[in-house]
């Protein structure tokens, strides 16, 4: 059983979450052994994760890739050039599940096209 204590809490949590713009990327192994089968650095995937355009896709899951916008958006943010420029055109899958967190499911080839849930 809660007490309204914890749910101050977890609000505070929350709110501080949203306030500094944390965000922890979390690599699954699978995403790590793909990654490196397809010649992408760790530090790329984490751009794409925080960076990349999304995309709804089955099981409740995002594809992100890295785009033009997307480099704008790094480009703002204070990541130089050379960083990004590796970046376009990746795409990852995240479940972004827990608030704070992004965990990256698994990076696809780099230019293939994954089937797209629209919204009803």
């Amino acid at each position: 059983r809660s007490t309204g204590l914890s749910y101050l809490l977890e609000d505070f949590m929350i709110q501080e979450i949203l306030k500094n713009d944390r965000l922890n990327i979390v690599t699954s192994d699978h995403a790590k052994i793909r990654a490196q089968q397809r010649g992408i650095p760790l530090p790329v995937l984490e751009l794409v994760a925080k960076f990349g355009s999304k995309t709804r896709v089955a099981g409740n899951r995002h594809q992100r890739l890295f785009t033009k916008a997307s480099s704008e958006r790094a480009k703002k943010a204070g990541v130089a050039h050379r960083e990004f420029e590796k970046a376009l055109g990746v795409p990852v899958i995240c479940d972004e599940t827990y608030l704070g967190v992004r965990r990256i499911v698994t990076v696809l080839p780099k230019n293939s096209r994954r089937r797209v849930q629209h919204a009803s």
